[in-house]
């Protein structure tokens, strides 16, 4: 019971290795710069862009980074909109902009899930009753001729 008091959430980790990160980096960071400060060079986790939507993101699957961990290769898989749009990891472009890249930890993949199928849940309800307002409309317009 007292060991685990004493580990933390990897996602707790990460937050303190890019808050270090930003402290030390006046200009910005890089993908690389928040890929080498994480659990397994950022392997398995999500990292998206600030100015993309909630829920596309790339999810890394390899990484080769320099030996000070500012440049290298990355591959990820794209999703978009929460979809895998390819299964095939593709290289990572843009990945040296800085003040450009931010971590998603894995809780806010599941809310940002729950959160779509709402809205994709929304939208359904709102198409069947569009459609069925449009059929009755024809019914009535029927009835009358």
């Amino acid at each position: 019971m007292s060991v685990q008091k004493g580990i933390k959430a990897a996602s707790e980790y990460v937050k303190e290795a890019i808050a270090t990160t930003e402290k030390f980096h006046k200009k910005g960071i890089n993908l690389f710069d928040l890929l080498s400060r994480t659990p397994k060079n950022g392997v398995d986790s999500c990292f998206k862009r600030k100015n993309w939507r909630f829920d596309t993101y790339y999810k890394i699957t390899k990484v080769i980074l320099s030996a000070d961990g500012k440049h290298g290769t990355a591959w990820g898989v794209p999703y978009y909109h929460g979809k895998a749009r390819s299964e095939t990891p593709e290289k990572i472009h843009g990945a040296l902009k800085k003040d450009l890249w931010k971590y998603i930890p894995e809780e806010k993949l599941q809310q940002y899930a729950i959160s779509r199928e709402v809205h994709e849940y929304d939208h359904w309800i709102l198409e069947n009753t569009m459609r069925q307002n449009e059929e009755a409309a024809k019914n009535i317009q029927q009835q009358q001729q």
